[in-house]
């Protein structure tokens, strides 16, 4: 994990591109606080914020070959670096370090974009080729790390965090109110979109490629649709079981530093710890716990450690805490959130620092690979509506969420009629999710320009045709992958909840369930081997791992991640700032916001608290605080960051002209 920054295209004096960047560089000093450095070039700056988890003594950015054509500032891990050296050695190539990013530098100077194919890892990097006046950006598969940019005139200025491109004198910070109602539809950014005017990011599997006059954003790698893999049960809990192992083996020892585990208590982090502590003795592991019990997994998270040995460790989370930390949280995450969700995982991860470790290994992409979570359920059950009677469809309904059998027969009635209202596709692509971008199209009502609840689907759904040709001739399970990773996964799970928050402490997260042998074979799998005829979620990976996890783990149904929402910031114990956040006068200084709306929304959800607030209502209210969170501290009451001093770097390169010979 490290902060990367840079500039190319853009002709400044050496002093001055020397200052810039280390302004950048302390808006991402955070991610990477083990090593600072810059590199000036004529027209070109590269910075990097290191923290050092493979070859600590070595592996200094921004990295320069020797010759003084290549320069490289790169944020990830590539986990067959040793394997990619081997190859590399064989047509000549020499090496003075073990790190990773000299392999990567390497790898680009030899292989061009075709490297990034060979890679395994998450990764954002910009890379120079000084003698051709070529840029790449470049961003993993997945969207593990994030990348974002700014076009100025003919040249370009690129950031980890868009905290850092506010440091480059011009570039003006204002909320993208379209861009952000757009989240509020989709819970994410539209692939490539943030929440500001004017910047943008590098969607997840592409590459920029730049030369002076020209400018191209490239689909570099794309997730896989294959399927009808001809495999028996048996068959393929083994070779999940093989490929899932070397992917944890792998990332838990190419690893120098402290590292630890996530765990939930959950199947996925369960076994992530199982197969990591038969590596390393006493491994530590980092435990969210809840005051409210409807969402703490004490119990389970207490059994896993104990099975394992692991060192465990855990942050006891009360509605106070997540108000306080919240603002926090909005600052790392950069981008409207619709759940409070990343507070407990700040405070986890800070937790994590301060405990020694820096790098995490946790069970991210297991539910979108193996139909994990409910919503691959409802499709199911949507798609086949047409056919039930309303008996056999409340039969259906009932065992998909047992929860109803508690609310009264009107209830599933109520359910069964709202599911019938989207049993047909209304957006050719986007049938899995209609359920809940319809949803998140209540929020509208909060903007003070709204541009109609389903323009965000319909720009995701066309976004996803222009990524994905063969989209429409996939059956519903296969679509409702490519959206949950195109969507949730890269733009909430791994970002804001994720690497953002992680990062916010200098912390690392490794996630075997990404490796590409993984989610190949779980893309070729047959359904039914992953989603059982009985409903059982996950059936592969529960079987593959039989008898190494505890059976109470392996058969309990899943419970997602959440957290306690709009209460933690209407009731007693809301943080003094809240108040403030929401006074009519504040509410009147976001312009995306329609201040008279807001307000008496506000007044309704205080007046609806005591008897509970609805989950649209949960999210709606999220999206304004978060919204007038990121005016707040990124408009109205912005500080620049001040430059990192030039003494502290521990590399600080000039390099001239480039001269052939």
């Amino acid at each position: 994990m490290c902060g990367i920054a840079g500039f190319f295209g853009i002709a400044l004096p050496e002093a001055e591109a020397a200052l810039r960047l280390r302004a950048m560089l302390a808006g991402v000093a955070h991610r990477g606080p083990d090593q600072h450095g810059t590199c000036v070039a004529p027209g070109l700056g590269l910075a990097v914020a290191r923290l050092a988890v493979v070859e600590p003594a070595a592996g200094r950015q921004p990295m320069v070959d020797e010759t003084g054509r290549w320069a490289l500032a790169f944020n990830g891990e590539v986990y067959n670096h040793v394997e990619l050296r081997r190859d590399l050695e064989s047509v000549g190539r020499q090496f003075r370090t073990r790190s990773d990013t000299e392999v990567l530098l390497a790898a680009l100077a030899h292989w061009g974009t075709d490297a990034l194919d060979r890679l395994e890892g998450p990764y954002a990097l910009i890379f120079a080729d000084r003698r051709d006046h070529k840029v790449l950006m470049a961003r993993d598969r997945f969207g593990e790390r994030p990348l974002h940019y700014v076009r100025q005139g003919d040249g370009v200025v690129a950031a980890s965090e868009i905290k850092s491109l506010f440091a480059w004198p011009g570039i003006e910070r204002q909320l993208d109110g379209a861009a952000i109602q757009r989240v509020s539809q989709l819970w994410v950014n539209l692939p490539g979109e943030t929440c500001f005017q004017g910047i943008a990011a590098v969607p997840p599997g592409h590459r920029v490629e730049w030369t002076p006059g020209r400018f191209g954003l490239v689909a570099s790698a794309a997730q896989t649709s294959r399927h009808g893999l001809a495999i028996g049960a048996a068959e393929a809990a083994q070779q999940v079981r093989a490929a899932l192992t070397a992917s944890i083996h792998v990332r838990a020892s190419r690893c120098d530093a402290p590292l630890g585990v996530y765990l939930s208590g959950g199947l996925d982090s369960t076994i992530v710890a199982a197969v990591a502590a038969s590596q390393r003795t006493r491994l530590p592991s980092f435990s969210v716990a809840f005051e409210d019990e409807g969402f703490d997994e004490t119990d389970y998270q207490d059994e896993v450690a104990r099975r394992f040995g692991l060192d465990h460790h855990r942050v006891r989370v009360s509605q106070a805490d997540i108000s306080a930390a919240f603002p926090q949280a909005i600052l790392h995450a950069e981008t409207v959130q619709f759940r409070s969700a990343a507070a407990p995982m700040l405070l986890l991860s800070r937790q994590v620092a301060a405990a020694g470790v820096k790098a995490v290994v946790s069970g991210e992409g297991a539910d979108e690979i193996f139909l994990g979570y409910d919503m691959f359920k409802e499709t199911m059950f949507r798609g086949r509506l047409s056919e039930l009677n309303d008996d056999e469809a409340l039969a259906e309904l009932r065992a998909l969420h047992p929860y109803l059998a508690h609310l009264g027969a009107g209830a599933g009635a109520s359910m069964l009629a709202f599911y019938r209202s989207f049993a047909t596709e209304k957006i050719p692509g986007l049938f899995s999710h209609e359920v809940r971008f319809a949803a998140g199209g209540a929020a509208q009502r909060l903007f003070s320009q709204r541009i109609g609840a389903d323009q965000g689907p319909q720009a995701l759904a066309a976004w996803l045709r222009r990524r994905y040709p063969e989209m429409a001739e996939l059956e519903g399970l296969r679509q409702a992958q490519l959206v949950e990773f195109e969507t949730l996964l890269a733009g909430y799970l791994l970002t804001s909840q994720g690497d953002r928050m992680m990062a916010a402490h200098g912390v690392e997260g490794r996630c075997p369930f990404l490796d590409s042998a993984v989610v190949d074979l779980g893309w070729q799998l047959p359904d039914h081997l992953c989603l059982a005829a009985d409903g059982t979620e996950k059936a592969v990976l529960k079987d593959a791992f039989a008898g190494l996890i505890p059976d109470r783990i392996r058969e309990r149904r899943k419970q997602p991640y959440r957290a306690p929402d709009a209460v933690c910031f209407l009731s007693a114990v809301a943080a003094d700032w809240v108040a403030d956040l929401l006074a009519p006068s504040s509410l009147k200084q976001c312009p995306v916001i329609d201040p008279v709306f807001a307000e008496r929304y506000v007044q309704k959800l205080r007046a609806t608290l005591p008897h509970g607030i609805a989950p649209r209502d949960d999210q709606m209210f999220m999206v304004l605080l978060s919204a007038l969170l990121l005016q707040h501290m990124f408009v109205d009451d912005y500080a620049p960051p001040v430059p990192v001093p030039e003494d502290s770097l521990a590399v600080n390169l000039r390099l001239g002209a480039w001269r052939d010979g």
